[in-house]
């Protein structure tokens, strides 16, 4: 089994700025993780940074030396997505009172599951909570329904549109639109797996072919796998 030892968690942090190249290659390794479970109506469930997981090397036998700056270079099969079947579940109480228990995590959870006009995941409620690690990763903070990052996806909740003014200047319209196309509240018209991928993969093909510097976060260690 591959072991790939650097979560997706890790990687959103507000001292570590991921370039546009970093965070397409990442979000393209996750949506081919995906595609291939949804071609067979299997759905994650529970989909958060702590389930995928990368290399960073393109050797996969380094990642890096404390503080030391390192060019991230993925392909596709680069990110793991693991603990598939749900590991995490909600309670929401109706209008009437009753409690449902429905799979994921509050900030994970799409509106069609929110507002339990649906308790089951599927393949677009998983595209959902993509979109959301797609703005964790880029505005570099994790979404706690208490900070002021989670604030854009409550009131889109609310019938306001997508407030994507925390992601950093230098992503492209490129970004927000895969991250609206993944937000989209109407689940039939969220962007596939198997789509995202292949759009990601084409813009790719016109970046350059490496990406600037990206420095760790203070405490890494060096860490080495076997092959």
């Amino acid at each position: 089994m591959d072991y790939y030892p650097l979560t997706l968690r890790r990687l959103i942090d507000p001292n570590m700025q991921l370039t546009e190249r970093n965070w397409l290659q990442l979000m393209c390794g996750v949506a081919n993780r995906l595609a291939s479970t949804h071609a067979v109506n299997v759905s994650h469930g529970d989909l958060c940074p702590s389930n995928g997981t990368t290399d960073p090397s393109p050797s996969g036998l380094t990642i890096v030396l404390v503080n030391d700056p390192i060019n991230f270079e993925y392909d596709s099969n680069a990110v793991l997505v693991s603990d598939f079947g749900v590991n995490y579940v909600t309670q929401l109480v109706d209008a009437a009172g009753q409690i449902h228990v429905v799979p994921g995590s509050l900030v994970y959870m799409p509106p069609e599951i929110r507002s339990l006009s649906r308790l089951d995941a599927t393949p677009q409620s998983d595209m959902w909570a993509v979109g959301v690690i797609g703005y964790e990763l880029a505005v570099g903070h994790g979404l706690e329904t208490t900070n002021q990052f989670f604030a854009p996806l409550e009131t889109f909740f609310q019938g306001q549109e997508l407030d994507l003014s925390y992601i950093p200047n230098w992503y492209s319209p490129y970004v927000h639109q895969i991250i609206r196309e993944c937000l989209d509240r109407d689940p039939a018209q969220r962007i596939s797996a198997v789509n995202l991928c292949h759009r990601i993969r084409q813009l790719l093909a016109s970046y350059p072919p490496q990406a600037p510097p990206v420095v760790m976060p203070d405490g890494w260690q060096h860490m080495v796998r076997s092959p």
